[in-house]
């Protein structure tokens, strides 16, 4: 009956640890697709406010065509300015591609965690 009761504790505690790691892991998914989503709302914001820029750089750029000094400068805040924004976009990329590496590597986790935990209860029963 020792065997059984040993076999019942070391059961109980190998499931546990597995539960633990699920909740873990299952908490770190919830704050890896908070995250995806505040990334989005970045994204979605800064590619609007782009759009903007882009608007009133041309509406400048037509409306002050005649003065050739002045053009030539809104036209060197132009390039400054897709020179920012190809950087910015960079980072951005970066930063989804770090979030959903992070998300495809939980979701190994979890899926492993989760055959060890039926692999476990076939081995109770």
């Amino acid at each position: 009956m020792e065997v059984d009761g040993d076999n019942i504790s070391n059961y109980e505690n190998q499931s546990d640890q597995i539960n633990k790691k699920l909740q873990e892991i299952s908490r770190r998914i919830d704050e890896n697709q908070q995250n995806l989503y505040k990334y989005e709302k970045v994204e979605k914001d800064f590619f609007q406010i782009n759009k903007q820029t882009h608007y009133l750089m041309d509406k400048l750029l037509y409306n002050w065509q005649k003065d050739k000094i002045l053009s030539r400068e809104l036209e060197e805040e132009r390039q400054e300015i897709e020179i920012n924004e190809r950087k910015i976009i960079i980072k951005l990329e970066k930063e989804k591609e770090k979030l959903l590496h992070e998300k495809r590597r939980l979701s190994d986790l979890e899926d492993n965690l989760l055959h060890q935990q039926q692999l476990l209860k076939g081995e109770e029963k």
